[in-house]
């Protein structure tokens, strides 16, 4: 008798997981759309530019780019600077942490970097590239329309207050998304400013992603507003296995088990239909384009409001979703090298063709 009541609580549990999985909005309100970039310049285009320099986000607004993906930490005196490391070391040379030096004392950039999510590359200084460190203030004086992705990087209630006084200061609430991996700095990042739209930390992103797996995620609750993740495949290459350290089967075993998860098109259409875009980050590879097309469309030829910039200019289609990336270059709307990428898109079986005719 007590198997039998389990395996009917279990089947009900099952079908209602199903359904609503499927569609969500029978007990969920569909979040209002924020901004929707599909090409999104990852530390102003680290590819081509210094990362998080003005010369990077200049380059990249001018190729085109939707999005400038940039970091934030403050100094001893309260500077909000746009740089992704807290020390120094790697970016200047200097051992160093940002937050203990005044913003007139910090040294310079370096004039080569490798690019950190594609080892052996390096990106040079131009002679328009100014290796003074960029303030946030600057860079939302130079573009007050473009839009922006700000990743909070400490914990530091200095640094989010200033933050939310800059954005409110130049009313970029509409305009721009934040966070941090931090479920405690989203958190806060809230209550700083609840208008200003934020993705998602990492450890609801994992129970995410449990839900998904075990099935309560049509149950959950999830108050962010942007999902961003890795595509996996495509930085499983030897080079960058070798520099992080992921050479082993166990290691290889993990990264095949996530690209798997990560890229499932069900999971993707649930979150689309409760309003939750995403963006995918990229290596600056056309193959990467054509996976998430081809992982991520369907044989009846519905595209799942993927992260692609080629169906929303070349295609004519509307997204919910966009790319993350270091080549501004390769933003379609001003350039041609992504013709190839077309091409490998037109010969999937699962191009729907009545968008490309």
């Amino acid at each position: 008798m007590l198997l039998f009541i389990l395996s009917a609580i279990l089947c009900c549990y099952a079908a209602m997981s199903y359904i609503l999985l499927r569609f969500p909005c029978l007990i969920h309100r569909t979040k209002p759309l924020g901004p929707v970039p599909v090409h999104i310049s990852h530390r102003g285009g680290a590819g081509e530019r210094l990362e998080n320099t003005m010369d990077a986000f200049q380059n990249a607004v001018s190729l085109g780019t939707d999005m400038l993906e940039l970091d934030c930490h403050i100094t001893r005196d309260s500077e909000v600077v746009i740089l992704h490391d807290p020390n120094l070391k790697r970016i200047t040379g200097v051992d160093v942490d940002v937050s203990n030096v005044n913003y007139n004392d910090l040294p310079i950039y370096l004039s080569k970097l490798e690019v950190e999510y594609h080892p052996g590359n390096h990106c040079k200084a131009t002679p328009m590239t100014d290796l003074r460190f960029l303030r946030l203030e600057e860079l939302l004086e130079a573009f007050p329309n473009v839009l922006m992705n700000i990743d909070i990087k400490q914990d530091d209630d200095r640094l989010i207050q200033r933050v939310a006084e800059l954005l409110q200061k130049f009313q970029r609430e509409d305009l721009t998304v934040w966070g941090s991996f931090s479920s405690v700095v989203a958190a806060k990042l809230q209550q700083a400013n609840p208008r200003i739209k934020r993705f998602f930390p990492l450890e609801p992103v994992l129970w995410m992603f449990a839900g998904y797996f075990f099935g309560f995620l049509p149950f959950m609750s999830l108050p962010y507003d942007y999902l961003e993740l890795p595509l996996i495949c495509a930085f499983n290459y030897p080079q960058f296995r070798q520099s992080y350290c992921l050479q082993s089967f166990k290691s290889r075993a993990i990264m095949w088990f996530l690209d798997k998860l990560l890229m499932s098109p069900k999971l993707y259409k649930h979150l689309n239909a409760r309003g939750i875009p995403k963006t995918i980050y990229l290596s600056n590879e056309a193959d990467s384009m054509r996976t998430v097309f081809r992982r991520l469309s369907t044989p009846n030829g519905e595209w799942l409001r993927t992260a692609s910039p080629l169906d929303c200019y070349f295609l004519g289609l509307q997204h919910h979703g966009g790319f993350q990336n270091g080549i501004c270059s390769r933003c379609p709307r001003n350039n041609d090298r992504l013709s190839e990428t077309i091409e490998g898109l037109l010969a999937n079986p699962f191009a729907p063709k009545q968008y490309y005719q």
